[in-house]
């Protein structure tokens, strides 16, 4: 096979394994997070802000959180991640929904994966148990969500979802227990921060070696 048709049967593989491709419809939100590490992050522009929004159901959403300045995740214990990419909500209920996971690095597709129908428990919507291999690095997470349902359960986490349905309120931009490498209970990733020099530093740079460059030739000119 031509090696120039793979990265396109690849994003082809991962357009029609999408919720939303599938229904050919488009995301009801747009959440467009930048990090940059540490739990510092904000909105891009023309993001929808996902905190206080309201999902119910037939909604759905893209939610991107990417790297900034060339920092990159790093899985340096392999295992399963729960969850990557979930919402903490205010409602407790079971949710149901059809999603997929894309992990990026540079621009292409490093790890996929997807659920039809997908049971999400208690007070968290998204993915739920993610297996990552060591040594996999992704500087951008990207995850497609369709909720079908989401109904109250008899009080209990795992409860039989016999109850109306509830509201499903999305209470923060980044997923429930933070970026991977903050998240406590799968521990297992780091964060490597990337220091590009601002430009105005690298000019300055530039203009002291200038200055020291003719400091020398003026002295070299002196002792002829």
């Amino acid at each position: 096979m031509n090696a120039r048709r793979i990265p396109l049967l690849a994003a082809l593989v991962t357009l029609l394994s999408s919720p939303l491709a599938s229904q050919g419809a488009t995301p009801t939100f747009n959440f467009d997070v930048l990090y940059f590490g540490g739990g510092v992050h904000s909105l891009a522009g023309g993001s929808d802000d996902p905190v206080g929004q309201v999902l119910n159901a037939g909604d759905s959403f893209l939610w991107n959180i990417t790297a900034q300045n060339g920092s990159f995740w790093d899985v340096v214990t392999g295992g399963t991640f729960f969850p990557l990419m979930a919402f903490a909500t205010q409602e407790s209920g079971l949710r149901r929904g059809d999603w997929t996971l894309n992990l990026y690095r540079n621009g292409a597709t490093v790890f996929n994966i997807f659920e039809n129908d997908s049971p999400q428990e208690c007070v968290h919507v998204g993915t739920n148990g993610i297996p990552l291999n060591t040594g996999l690095q992704f500087d951008r997470m990207e995850l497609t969500y369709l909720l079908n349902s989401a109904n109250e359960t008899d009080g209990s986490c795992g409860g039989v979802a016999d109850g109306p349905e509830i509201e499903t309120t999305l209470a923060a931009a980044l997923p429930i227990f933070g970026t991977p490498e903050d998240n406590r209970f799968a521990p297992g990733i780091v964060y490597t921060a990337t220091v590009v020099p601002e430009p105005s530093t690298f000019a300055l740079a530039l203009v002291g070696l200038g200055a020291v460059g003719i400091v020398a030739r003026q002295r070299r000119r002196s002792r002829v």
